[in-house]
């Protein structure tokens, strides 16, 4: 076996990726940094994240982006269940999350970063297509306004 001896001068500094966010770049709504273990994302105990702290401290680890979709879940569902009028709770969110699991045919034994990325999925095309849906509601009204606007 060769040994190669390399002098300081020749040694590699590891560069950061811009295009990754850097530990402690990640903006606090996002992140929901939480001090106590009780404080952690609902969605974080439900789908049993460990090391919640460690990947947002290092979101190199994360490489499924598990902390991005906990997040957008987290964000998503606390407003759905305050505009719904519901309890913001550790059990409206199980509740939520076993009936979308429950439709989806997902399994309990599925691999973490597969439920979440397929829950968080769900979430994202359901969102997307009430966002569009209200657009075009928009677009008729203001249409439905332009014609009455020229009949009188």
């Amino acid at each position: 076996m060769k040994t190669i001896s390399v002098t300081p001068e020749q040694a590699v500094t590891p560069v950061a990726d811009p295009a990754l966010p850097q530990a402690g770049s990640i903006p606090a709504k996002e992140t929901e940094v939480r001090e106590e273990e009780k404080d952690r994302p609902f969605c974080a105990d439900y789908f049993g994240v460990k090391d919640w702290g460690a990947l947002l401290l290092e979101p190199k680890l994360d490489v499924n982006k598990v902390v991005q979709n906990i997040v957008f879940l987290e964000d998503y569902l606390s407003d759905k269940l305050k505009n719904d009028q519901m309890v913001v709770d550790k059990e409206s969110f199980r509740s939520v999350l076993e009936d979308i699991e429950k439709q989806l045919g997902i399994d309990s034994k599925n691999e973490l970063s597969h439920r979440v990325k397929r829950v968080c999925g769900f979430l994202k095309v359901v969102k997307y297509t009430k966002e569009k849906e209200e657009l075009r509601k928009k677009k008729f009204l203001s249409i439905l306004e332009k014609q009455s606007g020229d009949t009188i």
